[in-house]
């Protein structure tokens, strides 16, 4: 007679049964399909895990070309869809037979022009959501990726929403690291579409399977510019909530350096039932699960309300993976990842199966990210910049400003939060059940001042200053009521003074002074350095406006003083020293303002070359100081270059 169960033994079972059947369509035991794992791997040994991948997934023979909306693998036919989603009904039509009309539909755009101006030219891909192509802007000549919307989801409200969502999303994020979209509309058979950047490149994820691992110091390359990229879009209110190594895409710049372009901002893809389990847990399936198990944060995971800190926790498992090839967190199946994801303390890089890895990187990488992988939120970074700028020091050789992770906190509060997290496993089977999972709600939910910042920011770019002023204000009052963090208030003040400069008269004027004012009073913890620096500099452009030089290059030199090792933005710094020289060339201190030029242009030029339109400015701005002082030949030279410069975007 086998031993009884015990009640936790019997939740835990149970709800890993009903989550599996939910999260995972489950290939029958008996039979040997390539999902199931070898014997060796079913108690999840990390160690494991590369060789689980099925042969196919690395391609041979050729390069793939990498697409702006998700990982693209270059797949020879559609994926079957998963015998069961939630909430749909089974098709009668067999899997080989959608596959067949789907790519049937696909080839039918080959050759077509959608809108009058993009040529399709061939299948790049598809996805969950979308179908992928290759397409010649016919003007332009230049080639760009469609996005169309699959045949199947045509009559979806949900899926079409989404479908906009993400083009809309993508198309207010103007960053060099992330993917924009920049068209969208219906083909001429009615099928909403929009017009991506054409990236031609790997995914992190194939760069990381290619090399086991990654050389640390190209991993904290990667990692500053992904935070930079998700530093911007947390700033204009978009939380991605699917960050993972897929979602990367790595390509070649012209100095022959490698770019981190952030891609797939809202859509969630259906599930290949013929991958083994590994791979189903990285992908992430519509209605289902949103996100990828092995990079959700425990927030995620148990349905609690995310912001940013939820992306620096998945980004805290890439960079784990990008230095020891393996990921954090990693069950027999999606069930025990997330049950590991919720309980389990992340183990130390050096513990890892990958002797690589082992012991050849600073500790003070490891300290960054286990700081990442913190399992309660107000443990993690409070911001992406706060990351950059600890990447950037371990860098330089310098510690990080976090501290160490007590690894024994997890260890004593496991039990905690294993019960914790078997309850929530079943109430999450719950929320499953009767309402499709919370993870249905679209992706860029914030707390009350954020969406009025992320508002009035908007308001700004369109002109509506008086629309702005409100929200800010309104954005203020919540902030100070719930004692929001500091630099996010002082932020909040920054963009109120904004709304009333743009209405550009005296009294106005007066108010975006107190504001800014009010900006460095709540700029007191130690993330609010980036909030010191802007709030000087608009204060420092008022008075250049007045007429109040000395006052101005009084403001301008304490906001380069506010620069610290947690906000080093090179690029704020330059500006900051051409408005020292615009205001030292209308006090006729010429040499002084060339100076200032100088230091600016020395910034832009150690700069990636989206700043080169910065760069021909502040030359042709330090040629007009040049030439004012009587230096004609220096002045010419300097307007040479900043027309070279020009001339070349």
């Amino acid at each position: 007679m086998s031993a009884e169960k015990s009640p936790a033994e019997s939740i835990e079972k149970d709800a890993q049964d009903e989550l599996q059947k939910i999260v995972v369509d489950e290939p029958d035991p008996n039979t040997d399909s390539a999902t199931d794992f070898p014997p060796q791997q079913k108690d999840g040994d990390p160690s494991q895990r590369k060789e689980s991948a099925p042969a196919q997934k690395k391609e041979e023979g050729q390069e793939k070309t990498r697409v702006t909306n998700n990982r693209m693998e270059a797949m020879q036919a559609p994926p079957p869809r998963p015998a069961t989603i939630l909430g749909a009904e089974n098709s009668e039509q067999s899997p080989a037979d959608e596959s067949d009309a789907e790519t049937k539909w696909t080839q039918e755009h080959i050759g077509t022009i959608i809108a009058g101006r993009y040529r399709i030219l061939e299948l790049l891909g598809i996805g969950g959501m979308g179908s992928v192509f290759k397409a010649e802007h016919i003007m332009l000549g230049t080639l760009v990726a469609v996005k169309i919307l699959n045949r199947d989801l045509e009559t979806n409200p949900k899926a079409l929403k989404r479908f906009a969502q993400e083009a809309k999303a993508a198309s207010s994020l103007k960053h060099s690291n992330i993917a924009t979209v920049s068209d969208y509309g219906l083909t001429e058979s009615g099928f909403p579409y929009f017009v991506m950047d054409l990236i031609a490149g790997k995914s992190l994820s194939d760069l990381i399977d290619a090399k086991t691992s990654l050389p640390w110091q190209q991993a904290i390359d990667f990692g500053i510019q992904i935070a930079d990229a998700m530093a911007y879009a947390h700033s204009n209110g978009i939380v991605h909530r699917d960050l993972k190594p897929a979602n990367i895409i790595i390509s070649p710049t012209a100095k022959g350096e490698e770019r981190a372009t952030v891609v797939d901002f809202g859509i969630a893809k259906f599930a290949d039932e013929t991958q083994e389990a590994l791979n189903i847990q990285k992908l992430t399936q519509t209605g289902e699960v949103f996100g990828s198990p092995l990079y959700m944060s425990p927030e995620q995971c148990t349905g609690k309300t995310m912001d940013g800190r939820s992306d620096i926790y998945s980004f805290g498992c890439m960079m784990y993976e990008m230095v020891t090839g393996e990921v954090p967190f990693y069950g027999a199946n999606a069930v025990q990842t997330i049950l590991k994801q919720i309980n389990e303390p992340p183990p130390s890089l050096r513990s890892t199966g990958n002797l690589q890895a082992a012991g050849s990187f600073p500790s003070g990488l490891e300290t960054v990210i286990l700081h990442c992988l913190e399992k309660v939120p107000e443990e993690r970074y409070r911001s992406m910049d706060d990351v950059k700028a600890d990447l950037q020091l371990v860098k330089r050789g310098a510690p990080p400003t976090c501290k160490s992770v007590r690894r024994f906190r997890f260890k004593l509060k496991a039990p905690n939060l294993l019960q914790t997290g078997l309850v929530t496993a079943i109430g999450t089977i719950t929320i499953f059940l009767g309402m499709a999972f919370w993870i249905n709600k679209w992706q860029y939910e914030m707390v009350p001042w954020q969406r009025d910042y992320a508002q009035a920011k908007r308001e700004l770019e369109r002109g509506e200053y008086g629309q702005a002023i409100m929200s800010a204000k309104h954005g203020i009052k919540v902030a100070l009521e719930r004692k929001a963090p500091k630099h996010e208030l002082a932020a909040l003040y920054i963009m109120l003074g904004d709304g009333y400069r743009g209405a550009a008269n005296n009294a106005d004027y007066n108010e975006a002074h107190k504001a800014y004012q009010s900006a460095i009073a709540a700029s007191t913890d130690h993330d609010s350095a980036k909030q010191q620096v802007l709030s000087n500099d608009k204060l420092g452009e008022i008075e250049e406006q007045k007429g109040q030089y000395k006052d101005a290059l009084e403001k301008y030199d304490k906001a380069l003083i506010s620069f610290s090792d947690r906000y080093t933005e090179p690029a704020e710094k330059a500006r900051l020293y051409m408005h020292k020289a615009n205001t030292l060339r209308a006090m006729n201190d010429f040499d002084g303002a060339a100076r200032q030029a100088r230091e600016a242009i020395s910034l832009y030029r150690s700069m990636d070359s989206v700043n080169t339109p910065a760069l021909a400015d502040a030359l042709t701005q330090l040629a007009g100081i040049l030439r004012e002082s009587g230096h004609s030949a220096d002045a010419q030279n300097a307007e040479d270059e900043a027309y070279k410069l020009k001339s070349n975007y």
